[in-house]
């Protein structure tokens, strides 16, 4: 829950960056948000399997972290 929120508050922090320096969002911006975007939810996956593998070997979750 506190990946997605971490993820949303990112993009709110790019956009409203873009806002106050009154920048333009041109195709190589746009692509480096999807791509740090990406990033975090590719982590996020990541994170998950790893607790998830920790688990069903018996050791408690947070070893995977």
């Amino acid at each position: 829950m506190i990946g997605w929120i971490r993820l949303w508050v990112y993009i709110y922090l790019i956009l409203v960056i873009f806002r106050v320096m009154e920048g333009v969002v041109r195709l190589g911006g746009m692509g480096g948000v999807i791509v740090g975007v990406g990033m975090g939810v590719e982590g996020k996956i990541l994170r998950y399997e790893r607790v998830k593998e920790e688990m069903r070997v018996g050791r408690w979750g947070g070893w995977g972290v």
